[in-house]
């Protein structure tokens, strides 16, 4: 059964019509002077204002106002977005996609779609109000976007296609103009207009990668307030934002050019991440003086920390305190990351023989999993004890790991460490992306002690128990068995280098030293 096969009648709420009567409407705005679609008027439908229009389609605002009488679409009275396109040959294909949202289970990031509908010359499509804005008022209005903002708008954005591709739909041309923003500052895509369902995987691919492209294009203008242009005539994202890393306009641009092989949705998002902090998107200079009064208190600019790191204690020799409780804070108690040292390849091969089970998770790529490892990565570095060092090292390698991207290493681990060589040869065997279904838990942190630049400390990690897993398997890979988990000891050693500190060393400590 592929994802499609999936569509189960969960509407809550939702109605699908197709409605062949005339729905006139009455305008609370006059319609924008370049708008080529014509703007209908009467009573059940009040338009309230315009959010978007060109010479194919047209998007407002809308107040739908049913009677005890008349009730033409079958949803609750209040505000919505509708969208019309002209009704043609081929308008039923390009509401294919909606139709199919009518049905699907909801996404945090996709529009909600309500209702189609048909008046006379005008198809419909509504969906659940967004009087935020777009995203191209807001680049239009304020330029190039903090990156904060920027990283924000990629984990949702990202979030959205990637599901849209897991349900074989695509756009024929996606552009800032279909991403909306509610009044609290949530984004929205809008529907795609292609059904890819029964096409060949060469025609599929094909779309997938153009949405690719796009996404990074859109993430670019954020970035810069320029859309990208050709190659010939594009400068290095480098050059426009100086204080970036080159591999991150490297990135946006292979993904640009669709370069084989072109970056993947994930590893643009966690790039993005990687540089930034995500921070909420101010909507007040996009959205319509008539909703600004319902977005969220505008944020005051965050002060920069100094980048120096504190000097630690020459020596610390005491457990970790509230490291779970910190770990629940982040968004997962359940680190992602392989076990260190002999125990990585030797649970890693037991987890890839043709006798062990292959778990959901390895399996499937959920949006959610990807926005819980987001909000991981993006937790400052400066002005941090040796708890916290730690802690945002094995959530940084966490991500990377579980998204399999060499490239990114560098941002845990020291360039030419032991570290970075095992890491890499790591994530070089795992072509299955088995490391997904190896999550793991930080029981402890102890024996903190300093060294010149370097800080050492001893973890206990912990992971469930695979299935067939016996005490043998456990002893001949220096682990532990406790109950249903596996546990192992790891002294890790970190350096302070240019950019903040680095994991140089990850080194498992046998059974017979570890408390039992």
């Amino acid at each position: 059964m592929t994802s499609t096969d999936t569509e189960a009648v969960d509407n809550s709420g939702r109605g699908l019509a197709r409605c062949g009567i005339s729905i006139p409407m009455k305008n609370e705005e006059t319609a924008p002077e370049n708008q080529a679609v014509s703007a209908p008027s009467n009573q059940l439908i009040d338009l309230r204002f315009s959010m978007y229009s060109d010479t194919e389609r047209s998007i407002w605002s809308a107040r739908y106002q049913p009677t005890s009488e008349q009730d033409i679409l079958g949803i609750p009275a209040g505000t919505y977005c509708m969208e019309e396109i002209p009704h043609g040959p081929a308008s039923e294909a390009l509401l294919r996609p909606a139709d199919r949202l009518c049905a699907l289970t909801q996404h945090q990031h996709v529009a909600t779609v309500f209702a189609l509908a048909s008046s006379g010359a005008r198809d419909q499509i509504w969906y659940e109000q967004v009087d935020g804005g777009t995203l191209a008022q807001a680049i239009s209005q304020r330029g190039k976007l903090p990156g904060e903002e920027v990283a924000t708008i990629a984990a949702g954005l990202v979030s959205a296609m990637t599901w849209f591709h897991q349900q074989q739909m695509a756009f024929t041309e996606f552009t800032a103009h279909r991403i909306f923003f509610t009044s609290n500052g949530t984004l929205k895509v809008l529907a795609p207009d292609v059904d890819l369902r029964g096409k060949n995987s060469t025609v599929a691919e094909e779309y997938y990668r153009k949405d690719i492209a796009a996404v990074a294009s859109i993430l670019w203008e954020c970035l810069t307030g320029e859309a990208p242009g050709d190659v010939l005539h594009r400068p290095p994202l480098k050059l426009l934002l100086p204080a970036t890393k080159p591999e991150l306009g490297v990135t946006l641009e292979h993904a640009i050019d669709q370069d084989k092989p072109q970056p993947s949705l994930q590893e643009i998002n966690a790039i993005i991440q990687h540089h930034f902090s995500a921070q909420p998107v101010d909507l007040f200079a996009s959205a319509h003086p008539s909703v600004r009064g319902e977005l969220p208190a505008r944020r005051q600019p965050s002060k920069k920390k100094a980048t120096s790191q504190k000097v630690l204690g020459s020596k610390v020799s005491q457990p970790a305190q509230g490291i779970q409780q910190k770990l629940r804070r982040a968004g997962s108690a359940c680190l992602i990351l392989a076990i260190i040292g002999a125990g990585s390849y030797a649970l890693f091969e037991h987890l890839n023989s043709p006798t062990a089970p292959v778990t959901a998770e390895s399996q499937e790529t959920s949006p959610q999993t990807s926005m819980a490892t987001t909000s991981l990565e993006a937790s400052p570095m400066a002005e941090q004890n040796p708890e916290e060092i730690m802690t945002h090292l094995v959530e940084q390698r966490n991500s990377v790991l579980a998204q399999g991207q060499r490239t990114l290493i560098s941002s845990y681990a020291l360039s030419g460490s032991n570290l970075e060589k095992q890491d890499a040869q790591l994530l070089s065997r795992d072509t299955h992306r088995t490391l997904k279904s190896m999550p793991l838990n930080i029981v402890s942190i102890e024996d903190m002690q300093t060294d010149g630049g370097e800080l050492s400390m001893r973890v206990t990690l912990s992971a469930d128990k695979p299935d067939n897993f016996t005490p043998e398997n456990a002893q001949s890979m220096g682990l532990t068995l406790k109950g249903n988990t596996v546990q192992q000891e790891v002294t890790f050693t970190v350096r302070q280098s240019d950019e903040g500190w680095r994991l140089i060393s990850a080194e498992p400590r046998s059974p017979s030293k570890t408390s039992s």
